[in-house]
């Protein structure tokens, strides 16, 4: 196999892990009532003018990198990680870490809240609980669930009940 044929499949594979969590938390998401997230939200980019032309000579003056945020809601200056699994990948080797701290130190300075988790806390509704309450701290208004007459509260929403007979329709 060729390395440009072991590379494009490399990175189908790595979509695929990433859209098995991503997708849940946006579908979970979505039939809360929380606002849309902006999914590989290039916030390194946004912070230096912008994509387009000479982003990367912007990106070298203002000595940041084109990182992305898994799911970001940029008018709220908020961002969900989903981060691989404990003990595997790039976020547990020590480069990977170390570029990982500069990204949410970064973030942080520039003024975003960034919130972790792994795939099994998206599965479990943990994830969606915390996002929930990181809204609502904010004082931002949330959407009725479907079929329900009040906004979503952390005790009112659990993934398994996501497309299951008379449940919430994402």
């Amino acid at each position: 196999m060729s390395r440009a044929v072991a590379e494009r499949l490399g990175q189908a594979k790595a979509r695929a892990n990433k859209d098995k969590h991503e997708v849940p938390m946006a579908i979970q998401i979505r039939a809360a009532g929380l606002p849309e997230p902006e999914r590989d939200y290039r916030f390194g980019a946004a912070a230096a003018g912008g994509e387009g032309r000479g982003l990367r000579a912007r990106l070298a003056r203002a000595k940041l990198r084109d990182w992305r945020f898994d799911l970001a809601w940029p008018e709220h200056r908020i961002a969900l990680e989903i981060e691989g699994a404990a003990g595997h990948g790039r976020h547990t080797n020590a480069a990977g870490y170390k570029e990982d701290c500069r990204k949410y130190n970064e973030a942080t300075l520039l003024g975003w809240a960034v919130y972790r988790v792994t795939g099994d806390i998206v599965h479990s509704g943990v994830a969606l609980n915390l996002l929930i309450r990181v809204f609502l701290s904010r004082g931002v208004k949330l959407a009725p669930l479907r079929g329900l007459a009040s906004p979503a509260t952390p005790s009112v929403i659990h993934p398994s009940t996501i497309n299951q007979p008379g449940s919430i329709d994402p």
